[in-house]
């Protein structure tokens, strides 16, 4: 087994990056903020982490050691926070590192492993993932299997399936199954350098984007039984891995788009004929996610009626994971011109505020205006209170996301309504930033999650009940009203009456051939 021949064990080449583009967030992703607000790691220090912290690249040094591969680490970062554009220098160094490598171990390499998160924009590339996948094609030639692994919001591309053998994406939202998403692609790999299997990816591209909100794999509901549907498919002889690509939604690019990716073991029609019918039943039941949101004063309404508590108000419009910068103030604002104060946590982005508490200091009486100092369209909101925490916000967050590091944090109590301030946008995928601050969700009445979806793992068993309220920004759940200027027309939701689902002639399939995945559309 492997190319090296002897003893050796086959070599497989690992790197990869996380970042998901938000078209409407604002600034850019520098290596800097990378850092601090996720990882940045090269060589072997990829693997430094635990498997909570970096489940992929955990599963694949599993896999790894159980199968008796040798790995050729590269590089790996991870954005954490959707937002702007990541910088292209940092593509650049990155893309730069893996194909180095692959150069140098051509002729040894047996396979390509890549963790990514699909999403990726930089300030010149608009589809780095294809791109990559693209160029590592063209170093080691047809020959040579690579798998790449996904989170379900990738914006799935022609180039990408013409380029690698295995295209597989998470099974869950809120996403929990990274490592097994991983050891699943792991697989087809170690049984294609054995010669088994000759893995090949069918690429379906669908005419319809929808938000994350009703993409809940928890809950009974049409995502639900999608996933079903594709866990149930990749029983069926032949195929290797089902995916479905949901696509971040609030990317302006052409060509996006739900897509579908079935890997086979080399059997286009197979694939194909899977990936369509798939894609069917996903387009049949896309109005299932629409999102239907309850205006916040008939929100904080049924809260304050609520028999139990804590009430989660979902502000899905500045969700700081999915591209808000978290400086949003529409629950603030109503929760303070409310003359019956009622207890609630919640969170602000603003980093002048902070400064501000730092400089009256623990205990003192402050007014200041907090928010709207990052989005546009956002305004300030002016509170009076009391200043009772001042932390730092370096903070580990729950599995199996990596710690994060917020800046500074103030807490600000005006009356029974905690506000707390971060220098930087905060986690909103589980509470360790109410935590980090001695706030207990559980305690209040009414606590606020900025998230478009993903915060259920962690939120639905401690919530009474769950609310999304009807807000505005650059994660707003109406795509219709958003100021989209690139994507490719007709697409649902925005033609309602658009009738067939397929934006491509026929399914896209892995051919190996660099000059036909350079050549597609990104």
């Amino acid at each position: 087994m492997g190319r090296r021949g002897g003893d050796r064990p086959p070599l497989v080449l690992v790197g990869g990056f996380k970042h998901e583009l938000n078209s409407f967030s604002q600034g850019t992703m520098s290596l800097d903020y990378i850092r601090g607000a996720g990882y940045y790691a090269e060589g072997a220090a990829i693997f430094d982490a635990t498997a909570a912290e970096r489940p992929e690249l955990a599963a694949i040094a599993h896999v790894a050691a159980v199968e008796g591969l040798e790995l050729l680490p590269t590089v790996s970062f991870y954005a954490a926070n959707a937002g702007g554009p990541v910088e292209h220098a940092v593509y650049e160094r990155v893309r730069s590192i893996i194909l180095d490598a692959a150069r140098e171990h051509r002729q040894e390499l047996d396979a390509i492993m890549l963790p990514l998160h699909g999403a990726m924009v930089t300030t010149q590339e608009d589809d780095p993932e294809g791109d990559l996948l693209v160029a590592l094609r063209e170093i080691v030639g047809p020959d040579v299997p690579i798998a790449a692994t996904f989170d379900t919001h990738v914006h799935g591309t022609p180039r990408m399936a013409r380029a690698a053998n295995a295209l597989v994406s998470f099974k869950t939202h809120p996403h929990v199954d990274h490592y097994q998403a991983a050891t699943q692609a792991m697989g087809i790999l170690v049984r294609a350098i054995r010669g088994e299997i000759r893995p090949i990816t069918s690429h379906r591209k669908l005419r319809m984007m929808t938000t994350a909100e009703r993409q809940n794999s928890i809950a009974p509901g049409a995502y639900r039984d999608l996933i079903e549907a594709s866990r149930e498919m990749e029983q069926r002889p032949g195929v290797l891995a089902v995916s479905i690509f949901t696509t971040q939604p609030w990317l302006d690019l052409p060509d996006v788009g739900w897509s579908v990716e079935v890997v086979t073991d080399d059997d286009p029609a197979l694939g194909a004929s899977i990936a369509d019918e798939l894609g069917r039943m996903c387009w049949d039941r896309r109005a299932e996610f629409l999102v239907n949101q309850t205006p916040i004063s008939e929100a904080l309404d049924r809260a304050a009626a609520a028999p139990a508590t804590p009430v989660i108000l979902v502000d899905g419009s500045d969700s700081t994971t999915a591209g808000g910068a978290g400086d949003g103030t529409e629950l603030l604002e109503a929760l303070l011109a409310r003359p019956e104060p009622m207890s609630a946590a919640l969170t602000v982005t603003d980093a002048a505020g902070v400064a501000a508490c730092i400089a009256a200091g623990l205990g003192a009486s402050v007014e200041l205006e907090v928010g709207g100092s990052i989005t546009p369209t956002f305004r300030p909101v002016r509170i009076r209170g009391v200043v009772t925490n001042l932390s730092l916000g370096r903070m580990a967050l729950d599995a199996p996301w990596p710690p994060t590091d917020i800046g500074r944090m103030a807490v600000v109590e005006v009356g029974p309504i905690h506000v707390i301030l971060s220098e930087r946008k905060p986690w909103h995928l589980d509470a360790v930033v109410y935590r980090h601050v001695g706030r207990d969700p559980s305690h209040f009445r009414v606590v606020q999650v900025k998230s478009a979806g993903g915060f259920r793992a962690r939120y639905a068993p401690i919530a009474a009940e769950v609310i999304e309220m009807s807000t505005t920004g650059p994660c707003d759940s109406d795509l219709t009203r958003m100021p989209f200027r690139r994507i490719t027309r007709p697409i649902w939701p925005w033609d309602a009456d658009l009738a067939a689902p397929w934006a491509d002639d026929a399914a896209v399939v892995t051919t190996g051939d660099v000059a036909a995945a350079d050549g597609a559309s990104s």
